[in-house]
Order: structure tokens, then C-alpha cells, then sequence
């Protein structure tokens, strides 16, 4: 019996070692496999693009080549317009008075006509009587400053526009030119300032909010000249309401609250370059 027992132990363990043998040959073989079908599964797996076709390469280029000769042509258009706008407005300002000829020469000595007085007109202080007495100054209205003596013109009104806006610019220009005005343009309230070294306007209208000098301070500068003191003003504001105090004062003659009609914008600025000047009685609207 125990003879038996030792025969069976070698047996088994032999028949153990084949089996592993051949399970380990087994597992390597099916790997071998795995590793040579993996590709070809993957291949043909894998989507299949279809190829472009180069009629659609060649539609890409031309559209983009479109699309460039399309912006050019808009950026011409629009350089166009422009100088079409300025040659509008070039056209629409009045040629400079050519001078009367010189008379002839007088054979027979004509008398000296008396010499008439000087009255002033912008202002009183600034010319005085022949007769050696200044006028008596007449102290301006509470509120705001009185307009400015109505001068005797010899052409259209001038008026002065200064917005930050150039839009806004070229329509108020464009209405006022229809009534025969002349129009000067400033982009801000310094430029403004500067416009008024050298030209002489009727009626200043301006926005409050603009870059550097706004249309507050501007107001407040003209107020404290000499020159400039009695220059109607109207200034143009989103919020009337909330700009009212400050606009009276700063001495601010007509305020339009946008949006505005172009009838109520002319019937204002007609009223200050109108009689009403002189009269020096501007209330806010």
C-alpha cells in the first residue's frame, strides 16, 4: 500500500509539469495572435475620410479672393462719400464779397460830410460816443447772461457746431446749410475755443458730454470773456432734467433734451439770431 503511494506522487507531478507546459505554450500562441490581428482590426476600424476634391480647394481661394475685392470696393465707396460730403459742404459756403471799384477822380472838390457818431454795437465798453461820454452799463438779467447785441450783418448767420460726434455733426450742418448759413464744425470744446480765435459766429450749439473741455466748461469760458460774453448758446443733453441747474448756471441760453426735432432745433436757433437778441430775454425749454 504504501509502495503504491509512492509510484502515484512522480505520476502526478508529471502529469501536472505537461500540463503547464502546454497551458503556458497555449496563453503564448494566443498572444502571438492578438498581437497580429490588433492592427488590422484597427485599420479597419477607423473611419475612411473622403478625399477633397480639388474643384473645392480651388471655390475656397476664389470665395476668399471675392471677399477681399468685396472689402476693398466698400472701403472706396466709402472714401467716396466722403469726399463727396466735403465737396457738398465746400460748395454750400458763401464766396468772399468782392471789393466795390474805386471811383473815378472828382475834377470839382466835393464837401466833407459831418462825421456821423459811432454807436457801439457788440459791446458798450468796447467803442464810445463822439461825444466823449461812455454809455451808462446796464447790469445783465438774474440767471442767465444777457445775449449778444444783435450786429448789423452784411450775410448769412454763422454758427458754430461742436459735437464729439461726427455724425452728428454732418446732420446739424447739413440742416442748418439748407437755411443759408454758414456752419463752422469743432469736434470738441478746446477745438471750439480755438475756432473762436479766428471767426466771429452768431450762435454756438454744442453737446455737453465731449473728451477734454466739455460743453459745461466751454459755456463757463465764453461767460467770463469780454468778447464772448453775450453769445447765444444752445446745448444739446440726453437728461434735461438732471443738466437744468447746472446749465442755467453756467449761463446756457436755450437746453434740448434728446431725442429733438430738427423743427424745434431751428425754431430755436432762429429765435436767437432772430429780434429776440436784442432783447436780452433767453429763458431754458
Amino acid at each position: 500500500m504504501n509502495t503504491s503511494y509512492f509510484w502515484a506522487l512522480p505520476v502526478a507531478l508529471g502529469l501536472a509539469a505537461v500540463v503547464w507546459a502546454w497551458l503556458r505554450r497555449r496563453t503564448r500562441q494566443d498572444a502571438e495572435r492578438r498581437a497580429v490581428t490588433a492592427p488590422t482590426r484597427s485599420a479597419a476600424a477607423a473611419p475612411v475620410l473622403p478625399a477633397v476634391p480639388a474643384a473645392e480647394g480651388a471655390s475656397v481661394v476664389a470665395q476668399r479672393q471675392a471677399a477681399t475685392e468685396a472689402l476693398r470696393q466698400a472701403r472706396h465707396r466709402k472714401a467716396d462719400e466722403e469726399a463727396r460730403i466735403d465737396a457738398e459742404r465746400a460748395a454750400h459756403r458763401p464766396a468772399p464779397a468782392a471789393l466795390p471799384p474805386r471811383p473815378a477822380a472828382r475834377t470839382m472838390p466835393q464837401p466833407v460830410p459831418a462825421a456821423e457818431p459811432i454807436v457801439p454795437v457788440l459791446s458798450p465798453l468796447a467803442i464810445q460816443i463822439n461825444t466823449g461820454r461812455a454809455p451808462a452799463p446796464r447790469p445783465p438779467p438774474a440767471g442767465l447772461a444777457p445775449l449778444r447785441a444783435a450786429p448789423q450783418r452784411v450775410g448769412p448767420p454763422t454758427v458754430l457746431v461742436a459735437d464729439d460726434s461726427k455724425v452728428v455733426r454732418i446732420k446739424t450742418s447739413r440742416l442748418l446749410e439748407k437755411q443759408g448759413w454758414r456752419v463752422l464744425l469743432a469736434d470738441d470744446g478746446q477745438a471750439a475755443l480755438v475756432c473762436l480765435e479766428t471767426e466771429t459766429p452768431d450762435l454756438l450749439i454744442t453737446d455737453v458730454e465731449m473728451p477734454g473741455l466739455d460743453g459745461f466748461e466751454l459755456t463757463r469760458l465764453l461767460r467770463g470773456s469780454v468778447r464772448w460774453a453775450r453769445l447765444p448758446v444752445i446745448m444739446i443733453t440726453s437728461s434735461d432734467d438732471k443738466h437744468r441747474t447746472e446749465a442755467t448756471n453756467a449761463g446756457v441760453n436755450v437746453l434740448l433734451g434728446k431725442p429733438y426735432s430738427e423743427e424745434t432745433l431751428l425754431a430755436q436757433a432762429m429765435h436767437l439770431l432772430g429780434s429776440a437778441m436784442s432783447q436780452g430775454t433767453p429763458a431754458l425749454h
